[in-house]
């Protein structure tokens, strides 16, 4: 990731003036290293001492204007999910100031501290070795626990006022289905007959919600940390909001999510999670609710590809990353239409 390394190098000076105005004392960036460059942010560690303090590491999370569905995050709301979780039973990083200012770093960005652990790529051969593992340990049950209590905290508290709840009956998921539509038709450059079957699928299908609920919207195994044999962290908020818990369900054991695995998130077998989501809940993931979360899922993160192939072939950015993207959508499109039922 060269780019992200050439920008970090600039990191420390434009960095620490911001730094020593928030923390009201003398900075010195010590070290910034990318932890990674994401396809709508980047992160970085960085090692400061304030005061002829001893070192302390904090974390920036810096988002890119020309990131894939830009249209539907907004990283302040990001920031304001973690401020808001910070006392709820929910392991999140603790987040400590927002930046609008692109001036500062390049694009807006927050600033939280470093939880310890590791966050495995779930699709590598030592991704899926450890989480095989992780899921006959104590982080099977958490990962179900975890989830549980993100659907029962009580979001209508003053901190989640910016936080709107949906329509009632079928209007969260029917909202859900049309910014997917304007996605489709934003990004496409060629007609998607299957995206657009698909939304229509959808828009005949929308289910009530057992409850409204905070919703994380992707929620797995690979926007956890680990810690030992301990979930320390659950990252990536940025599709947070008030609906249908069913959607993070659907999410979890959605084909992309497990490929050729038969555990979900390739973690736990899918009926142990299901059982124990209901357990813990009582609500149940009934086949019909979860067919169309995950048929919903598995059309956004075919507009992932699709962005991305967009944004590249448009020449906003020079990324061979989304190059590689744009290759892979025929798959995408694949895992759409098995969920069609297309003959």
């Amino acid at each position: 990731m060269p780019a992200a390394t050439a920008e970090s190098d600039d990191v420390p000076r434009r960095l620490e003036p911001w730094l020593a105005e928030r923390l009201g004392t003398g900075v010195r960036v010590l070290d910034v290293r990318p932890a990674t460059q994401g396809m709508s942010d980047e992160t970085f560690f960085v090692q400061l001492a304030e005061g002829g303090g001893h070192p302390r590491e904090l974390v920036i999370r810096r988002y890119r204007a020309g990131g894939v569905l830009r249209e539907i995050t907004d990283p302040e709301r990001h920031f304001h999910v973690l401020a808001a979780l910070g006392n709820k039973g929910i392991p999140v990083p603790r987040v400590l100031w927002f930046e609008p200012d692109t001036a500062v770093l390049g694009g807006a960005f927050f600033v939280m501290e470093r939880v310890a652990g590791t966050v495995p790529v779930p699709w590598s051969t030592e991704g899926r070795a450890f989480l095989g593992a992780a899921g006959r340990g104590p982080v099977g049950e958490q990962f179900i626990d975890v989830l549980a209590v993100i659907h029962h905290v009580d979001w209508r508290g003053p901190e989640f006022a910016f936080l709107a709840p949906p329509a009632p009956g079928r209007g969260f998921a029917l909202a859900e289905v049309e910014k997917l539509a304007e996605l489709v038709a934003r990004y496409r450059s060629e007609p998607e007959p299957i995206f657009e079957d698909a939304i229509g699928w959808l828009r005949e299908h929308a289910p009530e919600p057992p409850a409204i609920t905070l919703v994380h919207g992707d929620y797995r195994t690979g926007n956890l940390i680990y810690d030992g044999d301990r979930i320390a962290a659950v990252l990536d908020w940025e599709f947070a909001c008030l609906g249908d818990p069913m959607l993070d369900v659907a999410w979890v054991c959605a084909g992309s999510n497990r490929m050729e695995s038969d555990l979900v998130c390739y973690l736990l077998p899918m009926q142990r999670f299901l059982d124990g989501y209901r357990q813990r809940t009582g609500w149940d993931p009934s086949p019909e609710r979860l067919r169309f979360w995950e048929t919903f899922h598995q059309l956004r993160n075919a507009l992932v590809w699709l962005s991305a192939g967009n944004a590249f072939s448009r020449g906003r950015t020079d990324d061979l990353r989304f190059a590689r993207m744009a290759l892979r959508l025929p798959v995408m499109r694949r895992l759409v239409a098995e969920l069609l039922e297309y003959r």
